[in-house]
């Protein structure tokens, strides 16, 4: 069962392990107030929390190379994008703020990973580049099996101009609609907020 423990304040003496405030205490008036919205309950440190420790950063290091590599997707989709004639603007201005979010988000989660913040925390701070980076997985996997169809598995060296077209234009609608500015301002406002604050009491 995973322990508890509390969490002071910036700024607070930290308490005896194992301490539990009683149920009529008060800080001491000297101590700086507690930020807006602080937890004050957080993952304890119970003889096992050593493993729990590599477990979890095992776990963040996962999404972490999962963000990343769906950042490559994004700004690889991106040069394609601008190497490509007779591609929207839309499309390009789409893929250029969805990869903007990826390469932003990914960063954040590299920091909180670093900052050793607990995993329930980074979960809910990464959440929106968690679905960015299903999104990228999703649209990924359309397109190899729209290719793979177009070439009859193999059977063909080409998909043919009808099977592009087609592949092209699934890829135009997903970058208008989910890599927009929707999600630049999701992972980058939302979750740079959550970030900051986990950060600031790591």
């Amino acid at each position: 069962m995973r322990e508890r423990h509390f969490n002071p304040a910036p700024g607070w003496p930290a308490p005896p392990q194992g301490w539990t405030p009683p149920a009529d205490w008060q800080p001491d008036p000297a101590w700086p107030p507690a930020p807006a919205g602080w937890v004050w309950w957080v993952d304890g440190e119970g003889p096992d929390e050593p493993a729990r420790s590599v477990q979890r950063r095992g776990y963040q290091l996962g999404w972490v190379v999962t963000y990343w590599s769906a950042t490559g997707l994004s700004l690889l989709f991106l040069l394609l994008a601008v190497t490509t004639p007779d591609v929207p603007g839309s499309t390009v201005a789409a893929l250029g703020f969805g990869s903007t979010a990826a390469l932003a988000g990914s960063t954040l989660a590299t920091l909180l990973r670093r900052a050793g913040v607990a995993a329930i925390d980074f979960d809910d701070a990464t959440a929106p580049m968690r679905v960015l980076a299903a999104a990228w997985a999703v649209l990924l996997v359309a397109m190899l099996v729209a290719v793979a169809v177009g070439t009859g598995w193999g059977a063909r060296d080409s998909a043919g101009p009808e099977a592009t077209s087609s592949v092209l234009s699934v890829a135009d609608r997903v970058a208008a609609q989910i890599f927009g500015v929707a999600a630049l301002f999701v992972v980058v406002g939302d979750g740079y907020t959550k970030h900051r604050r986990l950060l600031g009491r790591a």
